[in-house]
């Protein structure tokens, strides 16, 4: 299979909330997972993958060590079900969630 992955994969095993996006309903809410991460978005493991089909809009809060609390929701939408998991991408981003090209000269000095 072709690789198609455009951005270098970070290994997490973080807690992920997901549920439908405000205004769509019913609600429904899930739990599982990060596995990897990378600056396009995550793939997430232990949902009922029959909950998921590509193209979903979800909203997603990532838990656990390193993350701030107080951090927005993320929009995200489903763009593969495998079989082990679905890998979503972020939604509405002005800039990449993740690039440090994006920091100024100061903190990211070019040597």
């Amino acid at each position: 299979m072709e690789e198609r992955r455009k951005h270098p994969r970070l290994k997490r095993d973080s807690v992920i909330r997901i549920r439908t996006p405000i205004g769509i309903e019913p609600v429904v809410r899930w739990e599982g997972v990060v596995t990897n991460m990378s600056e396009g978005g995550v793939f997430v493991a232990q949902v009922p993958l029959q909950d998921f089909c590509p193209e979903m809009a979800v909203e997603a809060e990532i838990l656990g060590e390193g993350w701030d609390h107080r951090m927005p929701t993320l929009s995200m939408k489903v763009i593969r079900v495998g079989q082990s998991g679905i890998a979503l991408v972020y939604q509405e981003a002005e800039v990449a969630l993740w690039d440090s090209t994006y920091l100024p000269e100061s903190v990211n000095p070019s040597w």
